[in-house]
């Protein structure tokens, strides 16, 4: 056994392995896993993804390769510190903080597709909320913690999904939330718990536009009437403001990030999409507590290692997270 272990860990990572594989990660990622070590690590060049600030504004989860692997890290503002949070050898991302920053939703591959799982604030008490051959990502918390909703691909098309979580930590099942003929997807809660905001190709087009589902009425409201996607938006603190990424017209990947004021539906572009190769790919931006600052990541026009980066809403300057 210990052979067998030694031997997924020094080999190169397969993301095609056979699903012998998948078991033993999903061992590891439940058992808190292993430790990389300094040799794990490529100084040259490290991804640094999926930024989410906590509800108090002192912490920051993100996504790493730097073990060879994507692995969810946390960095304490005040300290510097930073430690790593997943320790198996699968791919753990798109980390979301419950409200009282006690808990860490994210996904992983560890079962062969992605699923997602629930750890403690410190990395441990991992445990598995979905188990589908589909793909299931994307996953909040519902400001009270009563709920998780989630987007997968597990019917015709991809849909949001809900798990009422039980008073007693027990789990309900998956339910559909929001479907459509087309794509819906990456769900964010209002502050308030009251609206859960979406993007959705439900008008017919190709393209992403923004949608809001009204959670008690199950009514919905369209927010984007725009030519250009709009998508993987999130609410900021006050509920008055919504971050999203526009795509640029004729180069997919090189989005901007805006800013829709929800009262008056004007909308204000923070970050442009010239100084960067690629913006906030299959991630939600995400606001600091204050609701000045912003943090995404992105890839400098030129560069192949993905950065995190804070911009304020005032000033638009950037500082990139090092």
């Amino acid at each position: 056994m210990h052979a067998r272990l030694n031997k997924l860990f020094t080999e190169k990572k397969d993301c095609h392995a056979r699903s012998a594989f998948h078991f033993v990660a999903l061992g590891f990622l439940l058992a808190g896993g292993f430790c990389a070590t300094a040799a794990d690590t490529d100084p040259a060049c490290r991804n640094l993804t999926h930024p989410a600030v906590s509800p108090r504004g002192d912490q920051l989860l993100y996504v790493s390769d730097e073990a060879g692997n994507l692995d969810i890290f946390v960095a304490d503002f005040a300290t510097g510190q930073r430690e790593r949070l997943t320790m198996s050898p699968a791919n753990e991302t798109r980390p979301s903080w419950s409200k009282d920053a006690t808990q860490v939703l994210f996904d992983s591959d560890a079962t062969g597709n992605r699923d997602v799982f629930v750890m403690k604030a410190d990395g441990s008490g991992v445990r598995q909320l979905t188990s589908n051959m589909a793909e299931d990502t994307f996953a909040r918390f519902s400001p009270d913690g009563a709920h998780v909703v989630f987007h997968s691909d597990r019917g015709e098309s991809r849909d949001v999904f809900l798990i009422d979580m039980g008073s007693d930590g027990g789990l309900g099942d998956a339910r559909s939330l929001i479907s459509s003929a087309g794509r819906d997807g990456v769900p964010s809660w209002s502050p308030d718990g009251t609206t859960v905001l979406f993007h959705s190709t439900r008008t017919g087009k190709l393209h992403f536009q923004l949608f809001t589902l009204d959670f008690s009425k199950r009514a919905i409201k369209r927010l984007s009437f725009t030519k250009e996607p709009e998508e993987h938006a999130a609410f900021s603190p006050d509920g008055r403001h919504v971050a999203f990424y526009r795509e640029h017209p004729q180069r997919r990947r090189n989005a901007e990030l805006m800013v829709l004021d929800l009262a008056a539906g004007e909308r204000q572009i923070l970050v442009q999409h010239d100084r960067f190769a690629a913006v906030g790919e299959y991630a939600q931006p995400s606001w600091f507590p204050d609701g000045h600052s912003i943090a995404f990541w992105a890839t400098e026009a030129g560069e192949t290692c993905s950065s995190i980066y804070f911009v304020n809403l005032q000033s638009r300057q950037l500082h990139m997270f090092r």
